[in-house]
């Protein structure tokens, strides 16, 4: 008999991959529910300053990253370990970070969206996307304004 129950689709590439020496990758992580937990200005700066001084930036060569009120985008290159454990630690770091500050009920939707640039994809246009986010959004006129918006060589480094 069928089992009626749906199924999560499978949206991860094979393992190895996740650990190719200077693969770089283009992330989007949504908030559970798509909520705007990043709205509210303690919450955004606490998890951008772990984002740029913690764990995942130690452990990937990060080229770009955006928190917005909903999600968080990244190119970002793992320098130790697989990707998907990476960034699954850093969920879980700032889960806990949240929860601590008060927050309650998950952050993060289970998984994330991740591809692979390949050899034809210009890493710096990406990273242009990436920072442009908040100006597509209309939150700010120029992203250089958006302060949850990083740009390796264009932005203080961590």
């Amino acid at each position: 008999m069928d089992d009626p129950r749906p199924r999560r689709k499978r949206i991860r590439l094979p393992q190895d991959v996740y650990a190719l020496a200077g693969q770089p990758f283009f992330i989007t992580v949504c908030t559970a529910q798509r909520r705007h937990i990043f709205a509210h200005l303690r919450y955004a700066e606490a998890t951008f300053t772990a984002l740029l001084a913690g764990p995942l930036f130690r452990e990937a060569e990060c080229l770009a990253a955006c928190l917005m009120p909903d999600h968080l985008h990244l190119l970002l290159t793992p320098t130790d370990g697989n990707l998907v454990s990476l960034l699954n630690r850093w969920k879980s770091f700032t889960t806990n970070l949240l929860h601590g500050m008060g927050l309650r009920g998950p952050i993060w939707q289970r998984s994330f969206h991740d591809h692979a640039l390949r050899r034809d994809e210009a890493v710096t246009e990406v990273a242009q996307y990436i920072v442009e986010n908040p100006v597509r959004h209309e939150l700010v006129p120029e992203w250089q304004t958006y302060p949850y918006a990083w740009l390796q060589g264009a932005s203080p480094d961590p």
